[in-house]
């Protein structure tokens, strides 16, 4: 398989996910809650287990940001972002997945290289770093909160989930793409 049939095969299970549990709810809650995200999250994560036998560090971070978006208070928001934080130490191209997430978000170019910096450098810097940087931590926690539009968060949600996937999945490929490449020509 090449990465770009793997990344439009995510995109596919997303929104197949999403479109699935959209089609139980009732006309006036067509949206996406917390809940539903980390089901769709737990469905991506699944899929790259049968995929890769593992999920890539970038994925799980993708899908913390994805459900950061909908987390429903700032507590809980800040829990997702420690996540975030606790995989950045091994997680090359991190900038690429935070691009994607934060336009998706409409985040304009100096929120995404603050979030950038700020895990770039707590990776870099190791826990001492992550635990000093606790008033940041809450800032970046600060970004994930919007209006309570629900259909419209939603939205950015799954929006967020995919293009952060196909950073991490980019990110994935140049780490084993020759690996995982020759693996699936040769099981085919």
């Amino acid at each position: 398989m090449t990465l770009d049939q793997i990344t439009v095969g995510m995109e596919q299970l997303i929104n197949a996910k999403a479109s699935e549990i959209l089609s139980s709810k009732p006309q006036d809650q067509h949206y996406l809650n917390w809940r539903d995200m980390q089901e769709v999250c737990l469905v991506v994560k699944s899929a790259c287990v049968k995929q890769f036998n593992e999920v890539p560090q970038g994925v799980e971070m993708a899908c913390y940001l994805a459900e950061a978006v909908l987390a429903p208070d700032k507590k809980a928001k800040l829990k997702l972002m420690k996540q975030v934080i606790s995989l950045t130490s091994g997680t090359t191209g991190i900038a690429i997945i935070l691009a994607g997430v934060g336009a998706a978000l409409g985040w304009g170019a100096g929120i995404v290289t603050t979030v950038t910096a700020f895990f770039i450098g707590t990776s870099m810097l190791g826990p001492i770093a992550a635990m000093a940087g606790g008033a940041m931590l809450a800032v970046i926690a600060g970004y994930f909160i919007f209006d309570n539009d629900a259909p419209t968060l939603s939205n950015k949600a799954i929006d967020a989930l995919r293009k952060g996937i196909r950073g991490a999945l980019t990110e994935y490929w140049k780490e084993r793409g020759g690996q995982l490449g020759n693996r699936y020509l040769s099981d085919n």
